[in-house]
This record gives structure tokens, sequence and C-alpha cells, in this order.
């Protein structure tokens, strides 16, 4: 792989800046001979923008277009993805506040609480354990402030302690285009109503699949950001594990993601040029060339190839990451169900009861040691980001999942990617890549500071 660094590194150092970006584009075209897509549209993305919706609204016709959008799922993908729907679509957009996202809709991962509708985090008995909120959780009240609409909520693995869009409550998410490949989760419901188009955004909150912000845009061939925990978009979300869970929110194009990120973070754009390096799934040691290639397209349209120094440290990451993680997520979810385990232990769904006992396991010795190798890991990604500017790295070595391939095996390998920047407690944008098959796979990029400017300018260059 040092061969193949040293090629792209060649390439883009001996072109100007205008040079690189003419051969970036060609070579997303011809990688390998095969036509390699950049920036996949879902069979709705047109439709699917906020624009789009902007102009429903001003027509007075977005709740009759909702109406048949959600129609228009199959019962199954309905069943599996929706958990709640406001019964009157037509007020609920005669009620959304004039502002820069008037009349767009957003769909609501069952985390996050919307005023007068139970919170039930893809289990059956939350709602017995825990009041109807009276009031919407920070994230959703500032959609709404901003003119957005939270018209329907949605599905995800039980308690968001899955990676892959699966729940025996309320059924698989299954994606449309590629019936037979899940959405991956945890946030099953949202990704597959923004990729069927029912609305432009979908709110995730990052959780075990480390994280959901990550893996259901890499599958579905959506647009994504992940925040940071400890943030106030994440405040007041019932949790899995305080110390990882931070919001995001999904869009089928980089321009609703750069509007959105704007107007909640309130980002300015930057003119400073962009910098960042790649780090590849064969750098990380994953011998998979076809979503290798799909994924430095992509990559090079924004970064250059890793320097040793900084390869040393993702990779040194990539190592320390998972094991530590999972003890703390364990010990940190246990402590939130530990109360409700004693009443409703059969209702749990199987696997995460399984997880929740496993976490027993684990002595105070154990989350001491691992919480030791997040600082450790936190310091060494920083401190590569620091002198990269970002780090653009796969976020999975594998495209969506059969049922089938749904184990522990694929999981840890994705996983392994994606617990580096959450262990760090790093922001990170997801950007879609189209495999030959018509899958997907994303490249995360991850950067400093959630008040930075950057994913705006990174989002610039695919918008």
């Amino acid at each position: 792989m040092a061969e193949r660094n040293l090629m792209w590194g060649d390439r883009h150092a001996k072109q100007p800046k205008s040079g690189r970006k003419q051969e970036s584009r060609a070579a997303h075209r011809r990688i390998a001979g095969r036509p390699i897509q950049v920036n996949p549209d879902s069979v709705t993305s047109g439709e699917n923008s906020l624009e789009r919706w902007r102009e429903l609204t001003r027509a007075g016709s977005a709740a009759a277009e909702f109406g048949k959008r959600l129609g228009a799922l199959p019962d199954q993908g309905r069943a599996a993805a929706i958990a709640w729907v406001d019964p009157d679509p037509a007020a609920a957009w005669a009620k959304a506040a004039e502002g820069p996202l008037h009349g767009a809709p957003f769909l609501v991962k069952d985390l996050f609480d919307v005023a007068g509708v139970p919170t039930r985090a893809g289990s059956t008995f939350l709602e017995s354990e825990r009041p109807v909120p009276p009031s919407d959780s920070a994230l959703v009240k500032r959609f709404r402030e901003l003119g957005a609409v939270p018209i329907a909520k949605t599905h995800l693995n039980e308690f968001a302690y899955g990676a892959t869009g699966e729940n025996p409550h309320h059924g698989d998410c299954y994606q449309l285009p590629h019936p037979d490949r899940l959405t991956g989760g945890s946030s099953s419901g949202s990704a597959l109503g923004v990729q069927a188009g029912i609305a432009p955004i979908g709110l995730d909150r990052k959780s075990d699949t480390g994280d959901s912000s990550r893996i259901p845009p890499a599958f579905c061939g959506l647009w994504g950001v992940r925040l940071v925990p400890a943030h106030w978009t994440i405040a007041d979300v019932f949790p899995l594990a305080r110390s990882f869970d931070s919001a995001g929110w999904f869009t089928t194009n980089a321009s609703d993601l750069a509007e959105t990120l704007a107007l909640l973070l309130g980002l300015k754009p930057d003119s400073k040029p962009v910098q960042g390096v790649w780090v590849s799934l064969a750098d990380l040691g994953e011998n998979v060339p076809e979503m290798d290639e799909a994924l430095v397209a992509v990559a090079g349209r924004i970064a250059r190839p890793a320097s040793p120094h900084v390869l040393r440290l993702v990779r040194e990451t990539v190592e320390r990451s998972l094991a530590a993680y999972s003890v703390i997520v364990a010990r940190e979810a246990l402590a939130i169900h530990r109360p409700f385990l004693e009443h409703h232990a059969d209702a749990y769904d199987p696997v995460v009861l399984a997880r929740l006992r496993r976490a027993q396991e684990y002595t105070d010795s154990d989350e001491a040691a691992a919480r030791s190798t997040m600082a450790a890991v936190g310091s060494l990604l920083r401190d590569a980001v620091a002198e990269a500017g970002f780090v653009a790295m796969p976020v999975s070595p594998v495209a969506a999942l059969t049922k089938a391939q749904s184990d522990d095996a694929h999981r840890a390998r994705i996983l392994r990617l994606c617990t580096p920047a959450s262990l760090a407690g790093l922001p990170a944008v997801t950007i879609p890549a189209r495999l030959p098959n018509g899958l997907t796979g994303g490249v995360q990029v991850i950067y400093g500071s959630v008040d930075s400017a950057l994913p705006l300018s990174v989002l610039g260059a695919f918008a």
C-alpha cells in the first residue's frame, strides 16, 4: 500500500491545484477501467431536497405529497421504519414557523422527545416507565424554530444498542433499492425514510454502532454528520452511553447537509483552503480493492494521502479502540437499564439483553483500563487531525449487510474503523460513494471541533 500511496502522492504533488481537481474528478470515473460514481443519488434525491419541500410548502401541497410518499412505502418497510406519524399533517404544515427551513419535514429518531408523543426507543415497554414528554428535545425544538416540521418518529435497533437495523418488535429495516440489504443502525428508520423520500432530514443519535451517523449513510447512499458528546444537541435525549452519545442527521445531498449544519450550529463559510489526508482500507489491514477504489476516488477530491506519521497514529487508534469502547458502552448502558431489567427482562430484544448481561462481567478495573485507553486513543487521533487538518477514512470495509451477514464478525470489522472518532469525541461528516454493483460505501471526514466551518468547505466540494 505504501507504493500505492506514493503513486497518489506523486500525482497530486506534481500538479497545480486546478490540475489536481480535474484529475481527481477524472479518476473517480475511470479507476480500474470501471465506472465508479461519486455523490450517489437515491431514487428520490432530487425530489427530496430542502428546496423541493420549500416549493411544495409554498404551493400548499407539502402535506398531501408527504401522505403520498408515505403511502408508497411497502407495508413491511413502513412498520419497520415509522414509530409515529403526526395525525394531522395539514395542521403541522400550517403551524410551521417562518424560517429558512420553512416547510421541510424531518424525521425524529425515537430517542428524541416530541411534545405529547411517547418516546419508546425501539422497545415495547419504555413508555410504561417514562412519562410522555411535555416538550421537545432541544434539537427538535431548534429545527422547529427554523421552520422545519417534525412529521414522524422513526424506529431503531432497540435502545440504540445495535448496528444493523434489526428490531424483533417492529421488523428489520431493509433498503428499498436493495431489498436484501439492511439499512444499518441504529438509526435504521431515519435512514430508510430519507432514502425513500418521505423527508429530506432524518435525525440520528450516535450509539452502539460507533456510530449511527456514519454507518446508515454509508450503507444507504446518504450524507450524514455526527456531532460530539455533551453538546446541547444531545443533552436531553434518552441515553445509551453518555460518554459517546452524540446527535446527528442525514440528508440526500451535500448542499442540504451543509445548509443544516450552518443553520443549526451557526457556522459561517471559511475562505481558507481545505486541507486533509486520506487513510485507505488497505492502510488499515483490509483487503477489499473494489471498496477501496471507490472510497479513494471520493477522498481524492478533498484530501491527500496521509504522511507516514499520521498513518501510524491512525493505525494505532484503530487497533486499540474497539475493546475499550465495548467495555465503556456496556457498563454505561447497564447502569441505565439496571432499573428496568428486574421487571422487563423478558420484553427486551434477546440480542440487547445478552449484551446487558455480558456487561455484568466487566469489573471496575476493566472500566478503568478502558478509560485509560480512551484517553490515549483520543490524544493520538486529535494529534493526527491537528497535523493533517482532517482525517478522511473508511466508515466500513463492507457495503450494506444482508441478514445472514449481521454477525459479530462483521460488526467488529465495521466498529474498529468507527470507534476511534467516538473515543476521541471528534465530529465527523460522512460522504457516500457508489460501488459498481449499485451498493454504497462511505468516507468519514473526522475534524477537530464542532464549531469549525471545515465541513462546509468539504461538502462544498461535492455540492
